[in-house]
Protein backbone atom coordinates (compact mmCIF):
# COMPACT_ATOMS: atom_id res chain seq x y z
CA UNK A 1 0.00 0.00 0.00
CA UNK A 2 1.24 3.32 -0.74
CA UNK A 3 1.46 6.42 1.57
CA UNK A 4 -1.66 7.85 2.57
CA UNK A 5 -2.19 11.41 2.55
CA UNK A 6 -3.52 12.74 6.43
CA UNK A 7 -6.77 14.54 5.27
CA UNK A 8 -10.14 14.07 4.34
CA UNK A 9 -10.67 13.49 1.27
CA UNK A 10 -13.99 15.45 0.86
CA UNK A 11 -15.75 13.94 -2.65
CA UNK A 12 -19.07 13.91 -4.08
CA UNK A 13 -20.55 11.41 -1.51
CA UNK A 14 -19.73 13.55 1.58
CA UNK A 15 -17.19 11.67 3.23
CA UNK A 16 -16.63 12.19 7.23
CA UNK A 17 -14.18 13.41 9.53
CA UNK A 18 -14.68 12.10 12.93
CA UNK A 19 -13.43 14.07 15.56
CA UNK A 20 -10.05 13.62 16.51
CA UNK A 21 -9.69 10.56 13.51
CA UNK A 22 -9.59 10.37 9.92
CA UNK A 23 -11.93 7.68 8.65
CA UNK A 24 -11.49 8.24 4.54
CA UNK A 25 -8.04 9.25 3.29
CA UNK A 26 -7.23 9.37 -0.24
CA UNK A 27 -3.83 7.44 -1.51
CA UNK A 28 -1.19 9.70 -2.51
CA UNK A 29 -0.50 7.68 -5.29
CA UNK A 30 -3.60 6.36 -6.98
CA UNK A 31 -6.02 8.55 -6.07
CA UNK A 32 -8.33 5.68 -4.36
CA UNK A 33 -10.03 7.00 -1.12
CA UNK A 34 -9.57 4.90 1.92
CA UNK A 35 -12.57 3.72 3.62
CA UNK A 36 -10.50 3.06 6.91
CA UNK A 37 -12.21 0.28 9.82
CA UNK A 38 -11.94 2.85 12.50
CA UNK A 39 -11.29 1.86 16.12
CA UNK A 40 -14.43 2.52 18.16
CA UNK A 41 -16.59 3.45 15.46
CA UNK A 42 -19.55 2.26 13.66
CA UNK A 43 -18.48 1.77 9.87
CA UNK A 44 -21.08 -0.70 8.37
CA UNK A 45 -24.50 -2.09 9.20
CA UNK A 46 -26.27 -4.89 7.94
CA UNK A 47 -29.73 -6.63 7.43
CA UNK A 48 -29.55 -10.54 6.12
CA UNK A 49 -30.72 -14.26 6.40
CA UNK A 50 -29.21 -17.44 7.33
CA UNK A 51 -29.66 -21.05 6.10
CA UNK A 52 -27.55 -23.46 7.58
CA UNK A 53 -26.30 -26.29 5.36
CA UNK A 54 -26.98 -29.80 5.24
CA UNK A 55 -23.19 -30.89 5.04
CA UNK A 56 -20.38 -33.40 6.43
CA UNK A 57 -19.01 -30.69 8.60
CA UNK A 58 -22.44 -28.43 10.03
CA UNK A 59 -22.21 -25.04 8.67
CA UNK A 60 -24.62 -22.23 7.72
CA UNK A 61 -24.59 -19.48 5.15
CA UNK A 62 -25.35 -15.94 6.05
CA UNK A 63 -25.97 -13.14 3.37
CA UNK A 64 -27.65 -10.18 3.00
CA UNK A 65 -27.37 -6.28 2.29
CA UNK A 66 -25.34 -3.28 3.92
CA UNK A 67 -27.66 -0.15 4.96
CA UNK A 68 -24.80 1.90 5.62
CA UNK A 69 -20.96 2.21 5.03
CA UNK A 70 -19.58 4.89 7.24
CA UNK A 71 -17.75 7.64 4.80
CA UNK A 72 -20.37 6.94 2.16
CA UNK A 73 -23.82 7.68 4.15
CA UNK A 74 -25.38 10.21 1.40
CA UNK A 75 -25.64 7.11 -1.07
CA UNK A 76 -27.78 5.57 1.95
CA UNK A 77 -30.02 8.36 2.18
CA UNK A 78 -31.39 9.02 -1.77
CA UNK A 79 -33.13 5.99 -2.81
CA UNK A 80 -36.77 6.27 -2.04
CA UNK A 81 -38.57 3.35 0.15
CA UNK A 82 -38.52 0.76 0.07
CA UNK A 83 -34.77 0.50 0.82
CA UNK A 84 -34.61 -3.30 0.98
CA UNK A 85 -32.47 -6.14 -0.70
CA UNK A 86 -33.89 -5.25 -4.73
CA UNK A 87 -32.46 -2.00 -4.19
CA UNK A 88 -29.41 -2.49 -1.93
CA UNK A 89 -26.04 -1.49 -4.14
CA UNK A 90 -23.51 -3.52 -1.56
CA UNK A 91 -24.28 -6.84 -0.70
CA UNK A 92 -22.50 -9.33 1.80
CA UNK A 93 -21.88 -13.20 2.36
CA UNK A 94 -20.62 -15.45 5.13
CA UNK A 95 -19.79 -19.00 4.78
CA UNK A 96 -18.44 -20.61 7.85
CA UNK A 97 -17.70 -24.03 9.48
CA UNK A 98 -19.12 -25.27 12.61
CA UNK A 99 -15.96 -26.12 15.36
CA UNK A 100 -17.74 -26.77 18.28
CA UNK A 101 -21.13 -26.67 19.85
CA UNK A 102 -21.96 -26.05 23.96
CA UNK A 103 -25.51 -26.62 25.90
CA UNK A 104 -25.74 -24.37 28.94
CA UNK A 105 -29.48 -24.76 29.80
CA UNK A 106 -31.92 -23.29 27.56
CA UNK A 107 -28.77 -21.82 25.58
CA UNK A 108 -26.67 -23.33 22.48
CA UNK A 109 -23.76 -21.78 22.48
CA UNK A 110 -21.75 -22.39 18.98
CA UNK A 111 -18.06 -21.35 17.19
CA UNK A 112 -17.72 -21.49 14.04
CA UNK A 113 -14.85 -19.77 11.43
CA UNK A 114 -14.71 -19.17 7.52
CA UNK A 115 -14.80 -16.14 5.59
CA UNK A 116 -17.13 -12.97 4.82
CA UNK A 117 -17.15 -11.48 1.47
CA UNK A 118 -18.66 -7.63 0.52
CA UNK A 119 -19.83 -7.32 -2.99
CA UNK A 120 -20.41 -4.05 -4.74
CA UNK A 121 -23.61 -5.27 -6.16
CA UNK A 122 -27.26 -6.29 -4.94
CA UNK A 123 -26.36 -8.69 -3.01
CA UNK A 124 -25.78 -12.45 -4.56
CA UNK A 125 -27.99 -15.09 -2.64
CA UNK A 126 -30.72 -12.67 -1.76
CA UNK A 127 -32.92 -12.89 -4.29
CA UNK A 128 -32.92 -16.94 -3.91
CA UNK A 129 -31.46 -18.27 -0.71
CA UNK A 130 -31.60 -21.90 -1.64
CA UNK A 131 -29.59 -20.79 -4.91
CA UNK A 132 -26.05 -20.77 -4.58
CA UNK A 133 -25.98 -23.20 -1.43
CA UNK A 134 -25.13 -25.76 -3.79
CA UNK A 135 -22.93 -23.54 -6.01
CA UNK A 136 -22.64 -20.25 -3.97
CA UNK A 137 -18.89 -19.48 -6.31
CA UNK A 138 -20.84 -19.47 -9.20
CA UNK A 139 -22.97 -16.15 -7.79
CA UNK A 140 -20.23 -14.15 -6.92
CA UNK A 141 -19.04 -12.76 -9.82
CA UNK A 142 -15.88 -10.19 -9.76
CA UNK A 143 -17.57 -7.17 -8.14
CA UNK A 144 -15.77 -8.21 -4.59
CA UNK A 145 -14.78 -5.36 -2.74
CA UNK A 146 -13.72 -6.77 0.79
CA UNK A 147 -12.99 -10.08 1.71
CA UNK A 148 -11.87 -11.22 5.42
CA UNK A 149 -11.52 -14.12 7.86
CA UNK A 150 -13.52 -14.15 10.88
CA UNK A 151 -14.07 -16.51 13.85
CA UNK A 152 -18.20 -16.48 14.93
CA UNK A 153 -19.70 -17.46 18.27
CA UNK A 154 -23.68 -17.45 17.81
CA UNK A 155 -26.12 -17.94 20.76
CA UNK A 156 -29.13 -19.31 20.47
CA UNK A 157 -32.56 -19.38 22.98
CA UNK A 158 -33.78 -22.07 22.47
CA UNK A 159 -36.85 -20.74 24.83
CA UNK A 160 -37.48 -17.77 22.21
CA UNK A 161 -35.80 -18.67 19.19
CA UNK A 162 -33.63 -15.81 19.20
CA UNK A 163 -29.90 -15.78 18.55
CA UNK A 164 -27.12 -13.26 18.70
CA UNK A 165 -24.14 -13.40 16.78
CA UNK A 166 -20.57 -11.45 17.73
CA UNK A 167 -17.75 -12.12 14.54
CA UNK A 168 -14.41 -10.72 14.81
CA UNK A 169 -13.51 -10.69 11.20
CA UNK A 170 -9.75 -9.47 9.64
CA UNK A 171 -9.53 -7.97 6.18
CA UNK A 172 -7.56 -10.40 3.60
CA UNK A 173 -7.92 -8.66 0.33
CA UNK A 174 -9.91 -5.34 -0.87
CA UNK A 175 -10.44 -4.60 -4.76
CA UNK A 176 -11.28 -1.03 -5.25
CA UNK A 177 -14.81 0.34 -6.62
CA UNK A 178 -15.85 3.52 -8.64
CA UNK A 179 -18.74 5.14 -7.64
CA UNK A 180 -20.00 8.64 -8.81
CA UNK A 181 -16.74 8.79 -10.71
CA UNK A 182 -14.34 8.44 -7.18
CA UNK A 183 -12.70 5.00 -6.59
CA UNK A 184 -13.05 3.84 -3.14
CA UNK A 185 -11.37 0.87 -1.39
CA UNK A 186 -13.39 -0.51 1.49
CA UNK A 187 -10.94 -1.01 4.79
CA UNK A 188 -7.19 -2.48 4.34
CA UNK A 189 -5.91 -5.60 4.73
CA UNK A 190 -5.10 -6.52 8.39
CA UNK A 191 -7.79 -4.36 9.62
CA UNK A 192 -10.26 -5.41 11.75
CA UNK A 193 -13.64 -5.16 12.89
CA UNK A 194 -16.20 -6.62 15.17
CA UNK A 195 -19.97 -7.25 14.34
CA UNK A 196 -22.42 -7.62 16.27
CA UNK A 197 -26.38 -9.26 15.34
CA UNK A 198 -29.57 -10.24 16.87
CA UNK A 199 -31.79 -12.45 15.12
CA UNK A 200 -34.94 -14.45 15.10
CA UNK A 201 -35.21 -18.29 13.56
CA UNK A 202 -37.94 -19.15 11.77
CA UNK A 203 -41.36 -20.76 13.58
CA UNK A 204 -41.49 -23.34 11.08
CA UNK A 205 -38.00 -24.08 9.59
CA UNK A 206 -35.81 -23.72 12.55
CA UNK A 207 -32.55 -23.67 9.96
CA UNK A 208 -33.73 -20.73 8.45
CA UNK A 209 -33.97 -16.95 9.97
CA UNK A 210 -33.50 -13.05 9.84
CA UNK A 211 -31.28 -10.88 11.25
CA UNK A 212 -29.40 -7.48 11.27
CA UNK A 213 -26.12 -5.43 13.70
CA UNK A 214 -23.49 -3.65 12.89
CA UNK A 215 -19.59 -3.44 13.00
CA UNK A 216 -17.31 -1.51 14.74
CA UNK A 217 -13.41 -1.19 13.98
CA UNK A 218 -11.35 -2.94 16.16
CA UNK A 219 -7.39 -1.71 16.90
CA UNK A 220 -5.34 -4.38 15.78
CA UNK A 221 -3.03 -4.55 18.37
CA UNK A 222 -5.86 -5.52 21.02
CA UNK A 223 -6.51 -9.07 18.95
CA UNK A 224 -4.51 -11.80 19.48
CA UNK A 225 -3.68 -13.55 16.39
CA UNK A 226 -5.55 -16.69 15.69
CA UNK A 227 -2.95 -20.51 15.92
CA UNK A 228 -2.75 -21.61 13.10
Amino acid sequence: MKPILSVVAVVVLGLVLVPGRVVAVQDAGTGTVVINMEPGQVMLEFVGQMVDVPTDLPGTNQFGFLSFIRGLKPIFMTDSPPFDRTTAKFGFFTRVTTTREIANGPLVVITREGVTGISFTPCPLCLSPMVGIASSDSLIPDLLIQTSRLRQQVVIDNDTRSFSVVNVNTITETRPFNLGGTEFQLGQVGQIFRTSLAGQLDPVRLTEGHFAGYAVGVPSSSVVPLLQ
